[in-house]
């Protein structure tokens, strides 16, 4: 008994302390479900690129050589990553692409207000929201033959309305 105990202390203070993770599993209607897993970004990691916009303010414009989003457009890093997120139809899990996904929720956890799941005539549109408090950005997948597209990934508040429709 002492040993499972310790594992668990061992396993859990690996996912609170400095490598922090957090896996959440969201619950999208009866027999569907999004699990994703959100990691502390580690900039020793990645490579961090800075541009100027037309004024000369520096701001962080690429990481690993790739358009990122969740921020504001400063200097200020990424505080967490979404490493990867998953969609379970009818017990097949579906992966989707999270490629450039930082900063999806202020902690490390996903909710259920941050997706709308859509019914089409081949298959599913997944809408999607994420911000850390600032730097909010939106992703569409198209989700057809337990296979996924990311459609849209963007900051423009055009295609937040999805939200506001049911």
């Amino acid at each position: 008994m002492m040993k499972y105990t310790f594992i668990s202390i061992l396993l859990l203070s690996y996912l609170n302390g400095s490598g922090q993770k957090g896996i959440s599993v969201v619950k999208i209607t009866d027999g569907i479900t999004l699990t994703g897993m959100i990691e502390k970004f580690n900039a020793s990691m990645h490579k961090i690129d800075t541009c100027s916009d037309n004024f000369g303010n520096k701001y962080i414009c690429k990481i690993d050589k790739k358009v990122w989003y969740g921020s504001d457009r400063g200097l200020e890093l990424p505080r967490n990553k979404l490493l990867w997120l998953k969609i379970k139809i009818k017990n097949k899990s579906i992966p989707l692409n999270v490629a450039g996904m930082f900063n999806p929720a202020f902690e490390y956890e996903l909710s259920s207000n941050q997706f709308k799941l859509k019914k089409g005539k081949n298959g599913y549109i997944l809408y999607s929201f994420f911000s850390d408090g600032a730097g909010t950005y939106t992703a569409y997948w198209e989700i057809n033959n337990y296979k996924s597209h990311r459609i849209l990934i963007s900051t423009n508040e055009k295609y937040f309305s999805w939200q506001l429709k049911d």
